[in-house]
């Protein structure tokens, strides 16, 4: 299980086939991610320093192809993919303290793929 950290890297194929390496032959990987949709917009994830700076680890965009060639090079397949769409109430919620901003990212996110959700296997040559 891979979650929230594979658009951190900036090596995707050395990190897919590592996962592919270390795989039981009747394993499966799940990757949930932030969404090359969100990325390409600007989404971050922000986060609260102990000196209480706010910082933030910066996405890297990789392509859904860039992603399909990955895998395939490490020989898995994709056995299910979904895609998450944000939705009003979850940005609400991610900006309670600002109601503008609040407004603002619903209006223009709302509908739009926020996660991806890739559950792969060994592909049949792999």
């Amino acid at each position: 299980i891979c979650s929230l950290a594979l658009a951190h890297s900036d090596a995707l194929e050395d990190v897919i086939a590592e996962f592919a390496r270390v795989l039981r032959p009747d394993g499966r990987i799940v990757i949930c991610d932030i969404h090359p949709s969100a990325v390409s917009l600007g989404w971050q994830a922000f986060f609260r320093h102990p000196s209480g700076e706010v910082v933030f680890v910066r996405n890297r965009l990789y392509s859904m192809s860039e992603y399909f060639s990955a895998f395939s090079r490490a020989g898995l397949q994709v056995a299910r993919l979904s895609e998450i769409a944000f939705d009003r109430e979850s940005l609400y919620a991610m900006q309670e303290k600002d109601p503008l901003i609040a407004t603002v990212w619903a209006d223009a996110f709302d509908g739009l793929p926020a996660l991806v959700v890739w559950v792969l296997e060994r592909s049949a040559r792999g």
